[in-house]
């Protein structure tokens, strides 16, 4: 049954030349350069937190003077919140990881290769979940760093005595959260392609590797999310008098101009849209550099508006009020159209949908006829049979004035008409 049978990949192929000692091996190589990864990440960690996390809670010579009476050690080089802005939950992600490290060390001192380490991984991927708050809070919390290190002598010293001692620097320290999650993938991918099919292991490992993908997703998705949120909070500080944009998983989608319809005639609005909802405003004349906000509405259902012209389309909300927008072109309105089908709430009209319905059935219809066409078609001729190659001596030529071919021999210095044989 040709059904049954599974594409094997490079990796299959392989491993099925390698006999089990040889596969036992690579797979404990692997597993070695992970352990002792994971060491080397957990001791620059207690690097972070021993040489740079804790001096910058003590008071330090020339560290975080602000004001010219403050004396030389009357401040911590960073306060509480500075700490947290920066470094947010680091020692949290120690806790977990030297936990970690200390299961995979004792798995390593009693290692077998049927059970390997792949359950470890199960078992804490959960954990890891907690390094969303830092990936969010890095590029805040390194620029904040750089330019309090600027002006405070107390970080440039915990440097320089960090360097001393063989540490490497800060930015690198503190960059390090950031990146270890995509190195857990690339790890279990290459205890993936070293373990066969049929090992004991195999399940766990693909267990762990999916796992740990799901939370590299999730943790950034969270963090485009924060980003989308920040957007809004910025848009907010755009509107004077201010208004309040922030709402429950609201995010930004576009700005720009387009016209509105506004006492029956189309006027330029400048507009904001979101997951969720339309704003629309003008510069404001009397506070130059902000938006005057006009409206705004909630998005249910939008769809075409011919009764307003071609390239007239409407946004509406559950209580039935209306947004009628004015594209210039066919090409703006299905911009606007593809923005608005973004909103999650945001219905196409019955109308509009089933003119797409029929529009992707005569697509069907015109696609199903033209396979059915090409199918009828009766095959190409063969190719014409290959002349066998010339004997040993003889070239084949076009004769000038007839355009007729000829051939000559090179050895004899014979020329004939027909191919020789």
């Amino acid at each position: 049954d040709n059904s049954r049978v599974r594409l094997r990949e490079p990796s299959d192929l392989l491993l099925n030349n390698l006999d089990h000692e040889s596969i036992s091996q690579k797979r404990f190589e692997v597993a070695s350069e992970l352990i002792e990864s994971e060491r080397t990440y957990v001791k620059k960690l207690h690097d972070l937190k021993k040489h740079f996390i804790e001096t910058f809670k003590k008071p330090a010579h020339w560290g975080g003077q602000r004001n010219s009476g403050d004396t030389l050690f009357t401040r911590n080089t960073m306060s509480d919140a500075e700490t947290k802005k920066i470094f947010a939950n680091i020692e949290e992600i120690i806790q977990i990881n030297s936990k970690f490290l200390s299961e995979l060390e004792a798995r390593l001192a009693n290692y077998t290769d049927d059970q390997g380490l792949a359950d470890i991984f199960i078992k804490y991927s959960p954990f890891f979940k907690s390094y969303t708050p830092y990936i969010i809070g890095y590029d805040e919390g390194a620029k904040l760093l750089e330019s309090m290190r600027q002006e405070r002598m107390g970080i440039r010293s915990a440097e320089a005595a960090a360097a001393a001692h063989g540490i490497d620097p800060l930015a690198t320290l503190i960059s390090l959260p950031r990146d270890r999650l995509y190195m857990y993938t690339k790890l279990l991918k290459d205890l993936e392609d070293r373990t066969p099919r049929n090992h004991p292991s195999r399940k766990n490992v693909e267990t762990a590797l999916k796992f740990f993908k799901n939370v590299e997703r999730q943790v950034w998705e969270e963090k485009n999310r924060d980003l989308l949120r920040k957007q809004v909070i910025q848009l907010e500080k755009r509107f004077k008098p201010p208004i309040s944009l922030m709402a429950p998983q609201r995010v930004f989608y576009h700005e720009g101009d387009v016209k509105i319809l506004e006492d029956r005639k189309p006027k330029i609005w400048h507009v904001w849209l979101f997951s969720d909802l339309i704003v629309y405003g003008r510069p404001s004349w009397l506070n130059t550099g902000f938006y005057r906000h006009k409206g705004s509405i909630t998005i249910s259902e939008y769809g075409n508006a011919p009764e307003f012209g071609p390239f007239a389309l409407y946004v509406s909300n559950t209580q039935g009020n209306r947004l009628q927008i004015i594209a210039s072109n066919e090409m703006e309105k299905e911009f606007w159209k593809n923005q608005f089908s973004r909103c999650p709430k945001a219905k196409l009209s019955a109308v509009d949908q089933e003119e797409q319905n029929q529009m992707w059935e005569l697509q069907n219809q015109i696609h199903n006829k033209l396979v059915l066409e090409e199918r009828k078609k009766p095959p190409p001729p063969p190719p014409p049979p290959r002349e066998p190659d010339l004997p040993n001596g003889w070239v084949e030529l076009v004769d000038d004035s007839t355009k007729n071919k000829y051939y000559y021999n090179e050895i004899e210095q014979v020329t004939q008409w027909e191919r020789p044989v």
